[in-house]
């Protein structure tokens, strides 16, 4: 994944984090979640990559 694809990522679940607080909606909070686990998921590949990758 290219950086600037990672930074978009970050940056829509950070929006997301931030609507879930503002708003205590159960949907933020889903949506935030499952970008928090992508992005989780993009840092451990990059630490540990792959080597079939």
């Amino acid at each position: 994944m290219k950086s600037d694809a990672f930074f978009a990522l970050v940056k829509n679940m950070r929006t997301w984090q931030k609507r879930y607080f503002r708003n205590r909606d159960n949907e933020a909070l889903k949506r935030s979640k499952e970008l928090e686990k992508q992005v989780d998921a993009l840092i451990d590949a990059t630490r540990n990559p792959s080597l079939f990758d």
